[in-house]
């Protein structure tokens, strides 16, 4: 594991008019002193509320970037319900 030389990350969340629920966005960037190594990550999501239930829906993408030549992805989706039994 390499030694992280420095770090980003940034936030964005916004509530919608009365009804429409919240979108919020999120990244992050990470590279390292001794490895030729960049993580990148991207996440935007939204949720809201229907009568009782609380749901929530979001995508987030993985990068790592290895020097100009090589990199991998991961793309993520993820929903959530919640409600009170």
């Amino acid at each position: 594991m390499g030694q992280q030389r420095s770090e980003f990350q940034i936030t964005l969340n916004q509530g919608l008019p009365q009804g429409w629920g919240n979108v919020y966005m999120v990244g992050s960037w990470v590279d390292y002193w001794n490895r030729n190594e960049t993580n990148k990550q991207y996440q935007i999501g939204y949720s809201n509320n229907y009568h009782e239930l609380t749901y929530g829906l979001s995508a987030t993408k993985r990068q790592v970037e290895y020097g100009s030549s090589r990199s991998t992805t991961d793309t993520e989706y993820l929903m959530t319900l919640s409600f009170q039994l």
